[in-house]
């Protein structure tokens, strides 16, 4: 063995060691060795959290950056994060939206109302007590059904089929109980309202997948920061002390002043840029808002406006707006201020949090006037939020506002299977509501909603609303056929009502119902029919 080789060997059975005898010098140098590096690796580990934390990497951005770059940077993050949520929410929407297309959905709906006789007597209805109505309905690709049944007094009163074509932009109403045939009436029939958005022209709008949740993602970032990058004159001022409702904290406010330079600015940079954005024309043209001409030429116009309009600019803000930052770079609140005239107008909100405690205001002013505002605080805890609002109405034709206080208990939003949710009570108080409480609690499992509301006056449950809708599995059914005898509603309802059972039917509701107003009016229709 060459005098390298066991230099060589000395050194692995050193680097080795012995399992069994290792000496002190070596222990005491490991634990020391560990010490270093474990205290090394929390020194480290807090060093990179105190760089990198949101409080820290904030007054690195507010110190280093000029009050419109940093308020650019707090604005851009900010809408970013609230984009991105929104269009999650928008995909997982319009995902769920495809699969009830292609695989058919179906959901049951009950409502029930039970009243007090101090109400049904003043209404004339003595002897109803409640009234319950169940919807069962159904849809698969272009069609959908509803069957709708009544009760009163828990007596079954009738029921009613309802039936949608959406590619014949059709629909189709059947009452049983009054006559087999089918009455018909139609979307386009002249007497009815045209829409912009045709019940048919959504559904191709989600089954097409016009627009997909990337496509909006990027639209709304890409002319929303546009916009942002164009706003120059900021003032920050640091440590401002804002107030919601008795909570305060300390923020950063900056005041942006948008003149009419500024807003000029933007719409001629948004609308420049639109016209050669294809994605967005063909977007506008998918959902058939404007045809491709229509697009060049609206945008064309408006950017000849935008420069007959440079001449005539003046200096003056037409919109201030107030951002108040937490130490985070968190948006809390805003306002927006503007004048019309001599009249100063604002709205706005803020909030501040203080441990779990939040509170929160809002506003709306008109010619100097409060028209509308909230203020209060909600405590935040894993069962939800739970607190009290007051809120104040002034339509001027009081001397005083309207006041109204909203309590709420354990209220929190939940997102399950692209669908949401909502749990936690609501309460309503005013003395304009002539001393009468409405509640509102909510309650949710799987994939059902429940809805009670009850309106108490004096100690007295005037009314309880109850509603119950869930999704439950696909239920096929058929549509109208050819060979089924259809009635044009425009055209032949005459001839519907000479074959409809009406007086039979009449007679077989009045018998079950037993309601003083209803059955009068039931009488003197039949009164009618024996002349």
């Amino acid at each position: 063995m060459s005098d390298f080789e066991k230099d060589q060997e000395n050194m692995n059975e050193i680097t080795r060691g012995d399992d069994t005898q290792e000496s002190p010098k070596q222990k005491r140098i490991s634990k020391w060795g560990v010490s270093i590096v474990s205290v090394s690796v929390i020194l480290i580990g807090a060093i990179l959290f105190s760089i990198f934390s949101p409080s820290v990497i904030n007054t690195i951005a507010r110190v280093t950056l000029s009050p419109a770059k940093y308020y650019q940077k707090i604005e851009k993050a900010n809408l970013e994060k609230q984009i991105d949520v929104l269009s999650e929410h928008y995909g997982n929407y319009i995902e769920a939206y495809q699969d009830s297309i292609d695989n058919g959905t179906s959901t049951e709906t009950s409502i029930s109302t039970a009243l007090d006789s101090t109400i049904t007597t003043n209404l004339g209805l003595t002897g109803l007590n409640n009234i319950q109505a169940t919807i069962l309905s159904s849809s698969l690709g272009l069609n959908s059904k509803a069957s709708i049944s009544f009760a009163c007094n828990d007596k079954d009163i009738t029921s009613l089929d309802y039936y949608l074509d959406l590619d014949k932009e059709d629909f189709f109403i059947k009452v049983p109980d009054l006559n087999s045939a089918y009455l018909k009436t139609s979307f386009t029939n002249a007497a009815m309202e045209p829409a912009p958005f045709r019940t048919k022209d959504i559904y191709e709008f989600f089954d097409n997948n016009s627009l997909t949740e990337e496509l909006l993602n990027k639209l709304l970032k890409k002319y929303s920061i546009m916009a942002i990058e164009e706003v120059h004159n900021v003032i920050v001022k640091n440590g401002e002390k804002v107030t919601a409702d008795n909570i305060s904290s300390d923020y950063t406010k900056l005041t942006v002043e948008i003149d009419e330079k500024t807003s000029l600015s933007i719409a001629d940079k948004i609308l420049k840029t639109a016209k050669s954005d294809d994605e967005l024309r063909d977007l506008f043209v998918k959902l058939k808002i404007y045809t491709k001409e229509e697009y060049e030429t609206l945008i064309q116009d408006s950017l000849n406006d935008i420069a007959a309009e440079e001449a005539n600019i003046s200096d003056e803000d037409i919109i201030i707006m107030t951002v108040w930052i937490d130490n985070k770079g968190n948006i809390m609140g805003r306002d927006f201020s503007y004048t019309e005239g001599k009249e100063k107008n604002s709205f706005g909100y803020k909030s501040v949090r203080n441990g779990t405690d939040l509170g929160i205001e809002a506003w709306l002013t008109t010619e100097g006037i409060e028209i509308l505002s909230g203020k209060g605080t909600l405590k935040l805890s894993l069962n939800g939020a739970s607190g009290d609002v007051k809120f104040s109405y002034n339509d001027q034709s009081y001397g005083t506002p309207h006041i109204f206080n909203l309590s709420m208990k354990d209220v929190k939003s939940q997102y399950r299977d692209s669908i949401h949710y909502l749990d936690g009570t609501f309460t309503i108080t005013s003395e304009t509501l002539s001393a009468i409480n409405v509640t509102t609690s909510f309650s949710s499992k799987e994939k059902q909603q429940d809805i009670v509301i009850d309106v108490v006056q004096g100690g007295v449950n005037l009314a309880n609303i109850s509603i119950a809708s869930k999704y439950t599995p696909f239920s096929s059914f058929e549509m109208p056929k050819e060979t089924d005898t259809v009635y044009d509603a425009d055209t032949e309802l005459n001839e519907y009502l000479s074959t409809a059972r009406i007086e039979e039917y009449l007679k077989d509701i009045n018998e079950k119902i037993n309601v003083e107003g209803i059955n009068s009016i039931i009488d003197s229709i039949l009164y009618s029919y024996s002349y």
